[in-house]
């Protein structure tokens, strides 16, 4: 998969997979690949690969996350390419303040906000609404990919569902379903225990979780995966 920031020795891979995205039951030119990382001092990195360049909107977004030991956000780092446009930012969670920065190619944007206690942050991607996949409301923040990827301060809803089973590779995995909603926006996504989205549904658009695969030992060694195999994860 392609990264903002290449693995580093010091990283131990943990797990990663890879959506397909359909469109009315057909495909949607769109694919994301996914991989969490373990580093020192119980750090963790989520990096995403989400590539709609086949797609109508011939897009495709880099993210780099940087989760601390207690799985809060320390800093966003993502590239968005689309034609005839390139799109850097990073976002920096410093206590209650969140400070976005964004470059437009050469015209450079900042802003920072004040989050309350307790917001819950995701960015726009299948694998990362699974930061958010605990039932509750309550505030949240996210990015507006329609709006050049600012800042969107929410109101965040998280609903349990019925269990369920998703087939995966003509495989059963055993789900549980959220209904996930801010702002006129809603998600039905199903998760394992771990908990990873295994299939999110926003309607006409659903993404699916056709490859998942764990790591142990040694920095990069494979083990046999779950569900499919690597298939550049």
């Amino acid at each position: 998969m392609r990264s903002l920031i290449r693995e580093l020795p010091y990283e131990r891979p943990l797990v990663g997979g890879l959506y397909l995205y359909r469109h009315g039951g057909m495909p949607a030119g769109v694919f994301e690949r996914w991989r969490l990382s373990a580093a020192p001092d119980g750090y963790r990195f989520l990096r995403v690969d989400l590539n709609a360049e086949a797609s109508e909107g011939e897009h495709s977004t880099l993210y780099h996350l940087v989760l601390n030991a207690d799985g809060e956000p320390e800093r966003l780092s993502f590239r968005h390419f689309r034609r005839g446009r390139d799109l850097k930012g990073t976002l920096l969670f410093e206590g209650p303040y969140v400070t976005l920065t964004r470059q437009f190619n050469a015209e450079r944007r900042e802003v920072t906000l004040e989050q309350p206690a307790g917001t819950r942050f995701w960015f726009p991607s299948a694998a990362a609404l699974g930061l958010v996949a605990a039932p509750g409301a309550g505030p949240g923040l996210t990015l507006n990919r329609e709006d050049d990827f600012n800042l969107w301060p929410t109101y965040l809803e998280v609903s349990s569902g019925p269990a369920a089973t998703i087939t995966v590779m003509g495989r059963p995995v055993a789900a549980q379903t959220l209904n996930v909603a801010w702002a006129g926006q809603r998600r039905a996504i199903a998760v394992d225990a771990e908990p990873w989205p295994l299939q999110v549904d926003r309607g006409e658009l659903v993404a699916v979780e056709t490859r998942r695969l764990h790591y142990q030992g040694r920095p990069g060694k494979k083990i046999v995966s779950e569900i499919g195999d690597d298939h550049g994860i």
